[in-house]
């Protein structure tokens, strides 16, 4: 009767140690219900995925000091894969782990769905046995997808990316100051013109000694000779005599000038008569000149200089920001759940592996 008693009350300590864990490292059923209210297919791949990191998390912290470690440390430390959510979008990799004494908190962040757990653990685990709580299994089916979905954006860098079935490139283009430069410029100089006055002599006549004239050849005569000789020399004729010796005196030919309304003009041994008019109402004007540096322009006179001048200086830097995918060689969607999932199974899905959980 006694043996009996004893087996009775260690089977019920047995059953309220279970029930006790299932507390500890289950969300509660109220939790549950309240997650099955929208998508329950939703709902069963987040609960799925966070006692998965649960697990990771709790495997983490037996072996580091630090106090919190987020999604993308434990896959990075091979502790959890990839937690993809209902739609096959990885959960946000900022999702985090925190403990606080025998306290974890889980906050999960997924595309279709987020939440924050929190649960107790005993700081000591007798001789680190441990016991099998809870597996997760991976279910695959045949998708007709042939790449994964895009990565989030890369920071912006100035390192260039190329676009192309794996990677997604986006550009941005911004003017920067880098500096100064010299550049060589030219302006214009001007100062007022020299000016002078200038007669405005009608058509036909030109002006001349200040004067408006205008000359009308008659005809021509022949030039008047005439014989010199060098300094020193006596002129005899058509020689040029010294002592005993003589020359040839140098012959030249000129024309008369009487300046009363005639004027000649020497040609080789002819001149030319011309009959000289002036025009005595001419009217004045000014005209203007500048020096062979400048161009006249108007009343100005202008010209164009060089100069150095020191200016900012920019370039326009291209800035480039990427996704990444992956292709996929065996065309399987994957999600993570318990054992002998009937609704994915019902769904096509294959048992495909089981992922050690042992804590």
């Amino acid at each position: 009767m006694r043996n009996s008693t004893k087996i009775i009350l260690f089977n019920i300590l047995i059953i309220l140690t279970i029930i006790l864990i299932y507390l500890l490292f289950f969300p509660k059923k109220s939790y549950t219900e309240k997650l099955l209210e929208k998508n329950p297919e939703a709902e069963e791949v987040f609960n799925s995925n966070i006692n998965s990191m649960k697990i990771a998390a709790i495997n983490y912290f037996e072996n580091n000091e630090t106090e919190k470690v987020t999604l993308d440390e434990l896959i990075k430390k091979e502790l959890l894969f990839d937690l993809k959510d209902s739609n096959n979008n990885s959960c946000k990799k900022e999702s985090y782990a925190e403990k606080h004494n025998d306290k974890i908190t889980i906050d999960l962040k997924c595309e279709d769905k987020e939440d924050k757990i929190e649960f107790n653990i005993e700081n000591n685990i007798e001789n680190k046995k441990r016991k099998k709580l809870f597996c997760l299994y991976e279910y695959t089916k045949e998708t007709n997808k042939e790449y994964t979905d895009w990565s989030d954006w890369s920071e912006w860098t100035k390192d260039e990316k190329e676009k192309n079935d794996l990677t997604n490139v986006e550009t941005k283009t911004e003017t920067i100051e880098k500096g100064t430069k010299t550049v060589y410029n030219t302006k214009t100089i001007s100062i007022d013109a020299n000016k002078y006055v200038s007669l405005a002599c009608p058509n036909g006549y030109q002006e001349e000694d200040s004067r408006c004239k205008k000359k009308q050849e008659l005809n021509t005569i022949n030039a008047s000779i005439k014989y010199t000789c060098p300094n020193g020399y006596t002129k005899s004729g058509t020689k040029c005599y010294k002592g005993n010796n003589y020359i040839d005196a140098t012959k030249s030919y000129y024309c008369p000038q009487d300046g009363k309304g005639t004027e000649y003009k020497l040609s080789n041994d002819k001149c030319k008569i011309y009959n000289v008019i002036y025009y005595d109402t001419s009217i004045v004007e000014y005209k203007y000149y500048c020096d062979s540096s400048y161009y006249l322009d108007g009343t100005k006179c202008n010209k164009q200089i060089e100069y150095e001048e020191e200016v900012k200086d920019y370039e326009e830097v291209t800035y480039y920001r990427y996704q990444t995918r992956n292709k996929i060689d065996k065309k399987n969607d994957i999600i993570w759940s318990s054992k002998d999932n009937k609704d994915l199974l019902n769904k096509s899905y294959n048992m495909t592996r089981e992922i050690s959980c042992e804590f």
